[in-house]
């Protein structure tokens, strides 16, 4: 039985990119996560102290929001790609557990994770090319009119 929409997600804290195959046709998506390295809290300075000035991190709340951020970007994805029926999830970082894990939490009929593999930065047509690879579909033919 041969499914009818394959999906692989390219992912990382930037963005992801979903590249779909259903039957003949094949679409590509990019969604930007938003999410920034070092981002300046408003408020957040240096105030002046007895010892002169300092300036004071909130390294527990930066990585709370990080990764409230995170996860809002991931369910995100997931919202993107719940009508799957074969996933591949491919990335260079650990953005990739969280989709694989945030997949496998979706009630059934959920999308079935044929692998998720490790990949560096590729582009969106690179991304493309490797999920017809995975999926054994051959390249969409082009013709000159």
């Amino acid at each position: 039985m041969l499914a009818n929409n394959l999906t692989g997600v390219w992912i990382d804290s930037k963005k992801a990119v979903i590249s779909r195959l259903q039957g003949d046709e094949a679409s590509l998506e990019v969604l930007q996560s938003g999410i920034e390295g070092n981002e300046r809290i408003e408020g957040e300075g240096r105030p002046e102290g007895r010892f002169g000035g300092q300036f004071i991190v909130d390294e527990q709340g930066d990585e709370m929001r990080r990764k409230e951020a995170e996860k809002n970007f991931v369910e995100g994805v997931v919202e993107q790609i719940k009508d799957a029926d074969q996933l591949l999830i491919i990335g260079p970082a650990h953005m990739k557990s969280e989709l694989e894990t945030a997949v496998c939490s979706l009630t059934p009929p959920a999308p079935n994770i044929r692998a998720v593999e490790s990949a560096d930065s590729m582009t969106d047509n690179q991304i493309a090319e490797y999920t017809r690879n995975f999926f054994g579909r051959p390249a969409p033919r082009h013709t000159v009119a």
